[in-house]
């Protein structure tokens, strides 16, 4: 296989474990960040450990909502359904009990979680721009809902160093990119059907897309993909 660059668009504090992977896999990365991550201000993040604290359910669907919520560890002894091994394991690593997992997105996730949650209380740190979806399936289910917007990612332009392929992890990704840099020509790898959606809407279409919303999922197809691609 030829090796390939790989431009990995997420924030600098992300890249070096997606680094990591690709470089197990003889890819070669090359960190160009697409977003930056605004946190919400403290007095809204003590108010999500505060009504975590009392709650019957956390519902995780992004890491980073654990890391920027519980930077120091110390999640409540409350149930936690995550999505992805990636929200998982930082709520792990905060001390949290992953009570239920998900590996098909949020949609799948909720939809087990719902027939449990009827007039119980569910705490949802989330990020801004998050599917509805999942919130309203929550509250037709009769669940007392509390989504609390912990941050936001706003796009930035990326560097102009050449590459070959480009990951984006989020739809913000890919509104950076295209500030300065175009898709033609590019293998365009997506974490999830969400980011598919979006690359859909500035006309393009996904080469690879995992079945599961984790990096390591979407490594190793990608280097399926490009093996089978430098063999046709």
């Amino acid at each position: 296989m030829i090796v390939s660059r790989v431009a990995v668009t997420t924030t600098p504090d992300r890249a070096s474990t997606i680094r990591e992977k690709l470089i197990a896999r003889q890819l070669e990365p090359v960190v160009l960040p697409c977003i930056e991550v605004i946190a919400a201000p403290e007095s809204v993040l003590d108010e999500v450990r505060s009504t975590s604290a009392d709650a019957d359910w956390i519902m995780i669907t992004s890491s980073r909502a654990v890391q920027l919520t519980w930077p120091s560890g110390g999640m409540p002894d409350v149930p936690v359904a995550a999505v992805g091994a990636s929200a998982a394991a930082a709520v792990e690593a905060a001390k949290g009990s992953v009570e239920m997992a998900g590996h098909s997105g949020a949609g799948e996730l909720t939809a087990r979680l719902a027939p449990m949650v009827a007039g119980r209380s569910v705490v949802f740190p989330h990020a801004a721009g998050t599917e509805p979806s999942t919130i309203e399936i929550l509250e037709k289910a009769d669940a007392r809902v509390s989504a609390i917007q912990v941050y936001e990612t706003r796009p930035v332009a990326p560097g102009l160093d050449p590459v070959e392929v480009v990951i984006f992890g989020s739809p913000s990704a890919i509104t950076g990119w295209r500030r300065s840099r175009g898709l033609d020509d590019l293998v365009l790898a997506v974490i999830g059907k969400t980011t598919g959606q979006a690359l859909a809407e500035h006309g393009y279409e996904a080469h690879v897309i995992p079945d599961r919303p984790d990096y390591e999922a979407l490594v190793t197809i990608l280097e399926d993909y490009l093996r089978e691609r430098s063999l046709a």
